[in-house]
């Protein structure tokens, strides 16, 4: 089995089979389980994980029936902060297919219309912003992105009291099969857990001395472990990487939202380096960012760099977001050439933002759909 590192706890009956990452660097971004309870395979991805997704079980027609259930398109989970995320990027794409649809189209009277394409920007961009850093919290937090509203009481005391948990563990969201998947009693994050294949033996199990020593120096460890994270860095976690470039890109983007801004620029015309500087430049190097952001979502689904997964829900919010890094990066890199020839300002410009925006809403909203599922 190759080595790569693995610290996700799962019950102590089920038998690690296979790990596969991206590099040996990195924590392992899908592991496999045998569980003799079942005699059924069970399949776990960071990803789903990250988004406090049931793990996979592979039915057995005479043995293991996986009840499924009619998919959701909308909903409302404000305690979970996968939820958020997906939420503000899906609202932030929509203002961002209005300011490509007047960027594209725009008005007779010039000014309405430059404030309109200002503004909305700026909205999107302060969306995106929020959105970006919401990820980076799932991510440190994962496991635990149900306790979001639990934590949010607890900041902002009395203030918002309608926020309530919805999900199930987060770690390991309870079916059906609970009472089969989990150890007698349900979850539990401590002594009946194990990292990886570490400590176990041929059957997947432990000692009886050797768990009620995990008990107690696990007891610590796990009370730390469960403890929420505003900030902080998972620099060997494939997820938490590409959320934090994801992060950074909306950061400098989130520059040229705000000079872009009618009024706060001097006329183009006549300054265009000063708009090279502080408006095209940032658009240029935040979309790279999503770009690459994008690329390791995707990769982090693979079960290889090549074999891609284009029925995968994970593996498409990847897909479209680079694709809508890619318009928006046109965008910049065109508006570079806007003066003083006046060129690429319609068809070079505006239109790479429109459909960037609108592949950046598939994405969000195909992001809204994996975690109500």
């Amino acid at each position: 089995m190759t080595d790569y590192p693995f610290e996700i706890k799962h019950p102590t009956h089920w038998n690690l089979t296979h790990l596969h990452g991206l590099n040996t660097r990195l924590h392992a971004t899908h592991a496999h389980f045998q569980d003799p309870r079942l005699d059924a395979k069970v399949s776990w991805s960071e990803r789903r994980h990250r988004k406090g997704r049931r793990v996979k079980v592979h039915e057995h027609p005479e043995k293991v029936r996986v009840h499924r259930h009619w998919p959701r398109l909308w909903g409302f989970e404000l305690s979970n902060i996968s939820w958020w995320v997906a939420q503000l990027f899906t609202w932030g794409s929509a203002v961002w297919c209005v300011n490509g649809w007047y960027s594209l189209f725009p008005l007779s009277n010039e000014v309405t219309s430059a404030n309109i394409v200002g503004w909305t920007a700026l909205v999107g961009g302060t969306l995106f912003e929020a959105g970006a850093y919401a990820m980076v919290v799932e991510a440190l937090n994962r496991g635990h992105t149900v306790r979001f509203g639990y934590e949010v009481r607890k900041e902002l005391g009395a203030g918002l009291k309608d926020l309530r948990k919805v999900r199930g563990s987060g770690a390991y969201s309870l079916t059906e099969l609970a009472d089969k998947l989990l150890p007698e009693g349900g979850w539990d994050g401590g002594g009946e857990s194990s990292n990886g294949d570490v400590g176990m033996n041929g059957h997947g199990e432990q000692p009886r001395a050797a768990k009620d020593d995990a008990q107690r120096n696990q007891s610590s460890e796990a009370a730390a472990a469960q403890k929420w994270k505003w900030w902080g860095y998972r620099w060997h976690d494939l997820g938490y990487i590409a959320s934090f470039i994801t992060f950074c890109g909306a950061s400098i983007f989130w520059i040229s939202t705000i000079t872009g801004v009618p009024g706060v620029l001097p006329n183009e015309a006549t300054h265009i380096a000063e708009w090279d500087i502080l408006f095209w430049f940032p658009q240029v190097l935040g979309s790279c960012c999503f770009i690459t952001a994008a690329i390791l979502f995707m990769l982090e689904t693979q079960d290889s760099w090549w074999r891609i997964k284009p029925f995968d829900l994970g593996w498409n919010v990847g897909f479209w977001n680079l694709v809508g890094g890619l318009g928006f990066w046109l965008c910049g890199f065109f508006g570079f050439f806007a003066y003083p020839e006046g060129k690429y300002q319609r068809w070079g410009m505006s239109c790479s933002t429109f459909w960037g925006a609108w592949a950046f809403l598939l994405g969000s909203y195909i992001q809204l759909i994996e975690m109500l599922n």
